[in-house]
């Protein structure tokens, strides 16, 4: 195995993760700006008119219209996001109707907005009660066929770490980076029915998850992880750009990443088959888990 060749791969996927963590961070960071400055304009009643909830990057996006009783002031929009689009459902039902405080811009009135925290308060006079909502018959499929994706990775990334640290003649190099793209896809994947899960967790720890012998081999995989990393990760590095990895340094270095992606993937697809039993589409069963 080329040491340039993983390299580059490496550094595709650390960019492609800077990108889509950076984006959501100078998403946020102008949004708590633009709070900031708009708690010092002034305000004058108003009235939020409706609002419609759809689904971005993962989370429920709600979207309100709202007015101002002085004239001047016309329907505006006004978003936020929330982490469940039930969650942003059910802001829509308590804030549609009610009065709010509209804050605008003295040099320019036509710009105009809401504040979250005065939002939120009113929200906290009907709290949102997390319900369990149920998979339905073709997304429970869909989970079992992670399940057996997931634990096929698992069992093929520690198979291959095993050949690779027994010295054998086969190389296991490509077939380690193969599960090691796939990795972060499944991975991914497992988020959404463990979003199921944990919206009737208490605080929503990952710990409602990933209990019992869950947590247990999570935390050996971690272990053997940085126990791996910290042996052979310096032997990777020093090895030249145009150098043969040996595949015991390959897979101690970057192959024994797989491991965990996949470990977590099984685990939380295997609790969603326990939860998050099948029921009609249109059904939305609130239960404890």
């Amino acid at each position: 195995m080329r040491h340039g060749y993983f390299g580059l791969l490496w550094v595709a996927w650390t960019v492609f993760l800077v990108w889509r963590l950076g984006r959501g961070f100078q998403t946020r960071r102008k949004d708590a700006e633009r709070e900031r400055i708009a708690a010092e304009w002034p305000a004058t009643p108003g009235q939020v008119r409706g609002g419609s909830v759809r689904l971005a990057d993962g989370r429920g996006r709600l979207e309100l219209t709202y007015d101002a009783f002085e004239s001047g002031h016309g329907i505006e929009l006004w978003h936020h996001g929330f982490p469940t689009k039930l969650e942003a459902e059910h802001a829509k039902d308590a804030l549609s109707g009610r009065a709010c405080l509209v804050h605008y811009n003295p040099e320019r009135e036509q710009d105009t907005t809401l504040l979250w925290s005065e939002v939120k308060s009113q929200l906290a006079e009907d709290p949102f009660v997390p319900q369990l909502v149920r998979l339905s018959r073709n997304g429970y499929r869909w989970l079992a066929g992670l399940a057996g994706v997931a634990g096929a990775g698992l069992l093929a990334s520690v198979t291959l770490y095993a050949i690779a640290m027994a010295g054998s003649d086969v190389c296991v190099c490509d077939a380690m980076i193969c599960l090691l793209i796939a990795g972060p896809v499944v991975m991914i994947a497992s988020l959404a029915p463990m979003m199921r899960m944990l919206v009737v967790a208490p605080g929503r720890r990952l710990t409602f998850v990933l209990r019992g012998w869950g947590l247990w081999a999570m935390g050996i995989a971690l272990l053997g992880m940085a126990v791996n990393l910290a042996h052979y990760g310096p032997m990777f590095r020093a090895l030249s750009m145009d150098a043969n990895v040996p595949d015991r340094v390959f897979a101690g270095s970057v192959g024994v990443l797989a491991i965990p992606m996949y470990l977590f993937a099984s685990i939380v697809a295997l609790r969603g088959l326990r939860c998050l039993r099948p029921v009609p589409v249109e059904a939305a069963v609130a239960a404890t888990v």
